[in-house]
């Protein structure tokens, strides 16, 4: 059960920030098209971080707390788009709140 918690404790992180997205209509359900581009960017550019930390062996998972689903490469779990997905969330929130309320 250890190796779910984090998949779980990120579904959770990203389920309430997309609850509140929703409910303020901040970022993503303001203006999808535009948001939803700049995360793919955001998980894109980091991806290729990423998998360059992973080529040049920099970068490393442990086994003890991720899936075991691995993408891309054996060093890539499916726990680390999720970990961008919030990463990026959390940057254009960070990002537009402080404008929403302003204008609000």
């Amino acid at each position: 059960m250890q190796q779910y918690w984090y998949l779980i404790a990120l579904l959770f992180s990203i389920s309430c920030l997309l609850g509140m997205d929703y409910r303020l209509k901040v970022a993503l359900f303001w203006r999808p098209r535009f948001f939803g581009t700049l995360l793919l960017g955001f998980i894109c550019f980091f991806l290729v971080w990423d998998i360059s930390g992973i080529v040049l062996d920099v970068f490393h998972t442990n086994p003890e707390w991720v899936t075991g689903i691995y993408v891309m490469t054996p060093d890539l779990p499916l726990e680390e788009f999720l970990f961008l997905t919030l990463f990026g969330l959390n940057i254009i929130y960070a990002w537009r709140i402080p404008e929403c309320i302003r204008t609000r």
